[in-house]
């Protein structure tokens, strides 16, 4: 999916697991729809690397769960692609100085 806006996910839920709250071997990287997927399914508490396994699994191997959360979880640019006055993208500048 979209890489557009990264946001950082504790494999070991950050309230279930103090210890390891704060290792990078706890965390991963996911886009924002991804993110909001995993706890669409798994809720945001308590959340497991096993949940994150089955969810990889479900992702990328059962069309019909993807197609049903498609349709349930909405896309972010309808939501994150808001920007203030005023700014451009580097991409967006760097084209028009062209």
């Amino acid at each position: 999916h979209t890489g557009k806006f990264l946001e950082a996910h504790h494999l070991n839920g950050y309230h279930c697991d103090e210890a390891s709250r704060h290792e990078v071997s706890n965390g991963i990287v996911l886009c924002w729809w991804c993110h909001q997927v995993f706890h669409f399914v798994y809720g945001r508490k308590n959340n497991t690397a096993e949940q994150w396994t089955l969810f990889i699994i479900n992702i990328t191997e059962n069309n019909e769960w993807i197609q049903t959360i498609k349709k349930t979880v909405p896309e972010p640019l309808k939501f994150r692609n808001k920007k203030k006055k005023g700014t451009q993208s580097r991409t967006l500048m760097q084209t028009n100085n062209t």
